[in-house]
């Protein structure tokens, strides 16, 4: 489809339009798989309160859970998803200024979705 959008403004619109959509509904959805398995949690950290952990060292704990889980998922994806970037741009298919937009509209709702679900996180668990 992307072959023949380049000529078709609006296949190329629509294209885009589906791009962005779909990984905002991506994103929403990996953002509440992980808020439900958060809120089974709360056990896990009283127990870690009882045996000594501060505050501190608690929100440190979410912090490194959130930014390992979202960084995974960022790196993991963006390797394939410049791989396809690289070939379209080889193919002369896609600009690189026009890649880069793609790629930051990737990544702009998992990091929304990182930073709702971390304060979720400490909402739910401290």
């Amino acid at each position: 489809m992307m072959v023949q959008a380049k000529d078709n403004a609006l296949q190329m619109m629509m294209a885009i339009i589906s791009f962005v959509v779909i990984n905002i509904l991506l994103s929403l959805s990996i953002m509440f798989k992980l808020s439900t398995e958060i809120a089974s949690r709360k056990k896990l950290f009283t127990s870690l309160e009882r045996i000594g952990y501060m505050e501190a060292s608690q929100k440190k704990i979410i912090n490194h859970e959130i930014i390992g889980f979202y960084g995974f998922l960022i790196i993991s994806t963006i390797l394939y998803i410049c791989a396809i970037f690289i070939s379209l741009t080889i193919h002369h298919i896609l600009d690189q200024s026009f890649c880069f937009i793609l790629m930051i509209l990737y990544i702009v709702p998992i990091l929304l979705c990182s930073i709702i679900n971390n304060l979720y996180y400490k909402k739910q668990v401290l």
